[in-house]
């Protein structure tokens, strides 16, 4: 295949970021960059800016430079446009910037991402060339976008009307009627990195077909490690993400709280940062360390015990297991949404509930032959099907079928 220019559109960057679905498109971005592609990044700065409250972010992470990154911007109208862009669905004040950058430089591709903030369903109308979306979360099927009913609940039967209002955010007409079904006809392909996420947007009606692409560690991540055999790593287990109750930090007190013997650490921050330090308060085996950047988390990564991920939602992929599985640290994942998806493959254990995930994180820290099977295994699963190179073949392999499905050549 010939070198393709292509533009990523996301409402989150790094560092300007709060999730992992930031964090993947700038992998994504640098890796087809490091093939030779020309690869560049639009993003709204103020949308970060607005959800951020003002703050800087708390890790600057370096750009790679052959990426090209343009930050969208309004030194005034900023807020007021992100309102109206949500409110109607589609993008108001920036619009001209956008297609002016699309017209520009004429991409081979245009692979929208994280667009809830940027103009909502219509700005996948758009610019030319192949159009691909990856679902990272719920937003074309939920208003709140992570379908968590009444800040309470997975949602298992949709109430969209009053969860919004419930969730303190106005309502978006535009959602009763065709916008997604009319912006859908201009898209080639929808992209979901998990089964689960697939079938779920089916089940809610999503109005177009989805593929399955999971996403990837980068090939730098797994190649210090070797296949030997590793020793256990140190006593504590680890927790890495958003401090939100929906992501279920809180579920781990309790257990902690049994097995003094044991030790928690919580690497991140969020608006639950404050009440889950008080429901450990008087716990000397639970830590909290903040954000930390790639180097340091790396660091903890490898000397875990094991990552814990216990999210009350429906996740529609996690990261974070990869990037234990990379480093040969095994996952202990609720049995919800993707997260089973990803240890399928091994070097990792599900639970359903407290007295399940008790007894995994026993069997981890008390049987050693068991955690070193369970580490060889994550190494394994995650070189063999969320390696770097398969995910790119498979992406441009997917550009290509599209391409050829209209007729452009190679």
């Amino acid at each position: 295949m010939r070198k393709l220019k292509i533009c990523m559109i996301t409402t989150f960057y790094p560092p300007f970021n709060f999730g992992g679905d930031g964090i993947f498109v700038k992998r994504l971005s640098e890796a087809l960059a490091a093939q030779g592609h020309e690869v560049h990044v639009l993003h709204d700065l103020d949308a970060f800016r607005a959800l951020a409250g003002g703050s800087s972010p708390s890790v600057r992470t370096p750009f790679r430079s052959e990426v090209v990154v343009k930050a969208l911007e309004l030194p005034t109208l900023g807020n007021l446009d992100l309102v109206l862009s949500h409110q109607l669905g589609r993008p108001l004040f920036k619009r001209g910037a956008i297609e002016d950058y699309f017209e520009k430089f004429k991409f081979d591709v245009l692979h929208f991402h994280n667009i809830s903030l940027m103009g909502g369903p219509e700005i996948l109308t758009l610019g030319s060339g192949i159009k691909l979306v990856t679902l990272h979360d719920h937003w074309f099927v939920c208003p709140t976008h992570v379908m968590w009913k009444f800040g309470r609940e997975a949602c298992t039967e949709r109430d969209c009307f009053r969860c919004t209002l419930h969730a303190k955010r106005p309502p978006q007409f535009w959602r009763y009627g065709n916008a997604v079904a009319d912006a859908c006809k201009s898209v080639d392909v929808f992209i979901a990195p998990s089964q689960f996420s697939v079938e779920n947007h089916r089940a809610n009606g999503f109005p177009a077909k989805v593929i399955h692409l999971p996403h990837f560690v980068p090939d730098a991540f797994c190649t210090s490690y070797g296949e030997e055999v590793r020793e256990p790593g140190a006593g504590y287990f680890l927790f890495v993400g958003r401090l939100e109750r929906l992501k279920g930090p809180h579920t781990l007190i309790n257990v902690f709280r049994k097995h003094p013997e044991l030790e928690l650490v919580f690497v991140g921050s969020g608006e639950f940062e404050v009440e889950l330090r008080k429901l450990a308060k008087d716990m000397d085996n639970v830590r909290f360390l903040g954000v930390k950047d790639d180097e340091e988390l790396s660091k903890l990564y490898k000397e875990a015990r094991a990552v814990i991920v216990p999210s009350l939602t429906y996740e529609s992929f996690g990261l974070v297991v990869l990037e234990a599985f990379a480093r040969g640290t095994p996952a202990v994942v609720r049995n919800l949404g993707a997260l089973p998806e990803l240890i399928k493959g091994g070097g990792g254990i599900s639970y359903d509930n407290d007295a399940e995930l008790e007894a995994a994180i026993l069997q981890l820290q008390l049987d050693s032959t068991h955690w070193q099977e369970l580490s060889k295994q994550a190494l394994s699963n995650v070189r063999n099907n969320y390696s770097q190179t398969l995910h790119l073949e498979k992406y441009l392999g997917i550009v290509s079928d599209a391409q050829q499905a209209i007729g452009v050549s190679k």
